[in-house]
């Protein structure tokens, strides 16, 4: 039987508003509804892609949801964590994947998503929180969040 990536206590009450933030089992099936709904909506987002990167890896993985005030899914935030010898402890949404991080239906749920992620649970050496996103207006939602650009690219055409 394979380990699964399941709900763990991770974020702490409800950081903005009314808009609850918690931690979700990648087998809650709430989860691939809203991934499944939305119009952002990326396989990197569906709780299987979590469950691949952590038996293919082996990282240890979480994931953040948000609800409204009814108790209707607004947003996730899927998680690995990974230990580096020159970067340490860090959370990422998520590794060997071009594009993921928060996924919500408005501005301050993404808010309440990260503001929730910059707070991992335990103690030790400090974390960093990386997100893989297309927004680079996102590090205006948590201060002191930076957006570093990515490797480039280069592309030519072949005959």
């Amino acid at each position: 039987m394979s380990e699964v990536c399941r709900a763990v206590t991770f974020a702490r009450g409800a950081p903005s508003g009314e808009i609850g933030v918690r931690s979700i089992a990648t087998a809650d099936p709430a989860w691939e509804r809203f991934v499944a709904e939305h119009p952002h909506g990326r396989i990197y987002h569906h709780p299987s892609w979590l469950e691949v990167l952590r038996a293919a890896y082996g990282y240890p993985c979480a994931a953040l949801a948000a609800e409204d005030g009814d108790g209707r899914l607004t947003g996730v935030l899927p998680l690995v964590q990974k230990r580096g010898i020159l970067t340490g402890r860090r959370y990422s949404s998520l590794p060997h994947t071009p594009i993921c991080g928060p996924l919500a239906t408005d501005v301050p749920t993404t808010r309440a998503l990260l503001v929730a992620a910059a707070q991992p649970p335990g103690s030790g050496a400090p974390a960093t929180l990386q997100l893989r996103t297309e927004s680079p207006a996102i590090a205006e939602l948590l201060p002191g969040m930076t957006c570093l650009p990515r490797a480039e690219s280069y592309v030519v055409d072949l005959p």
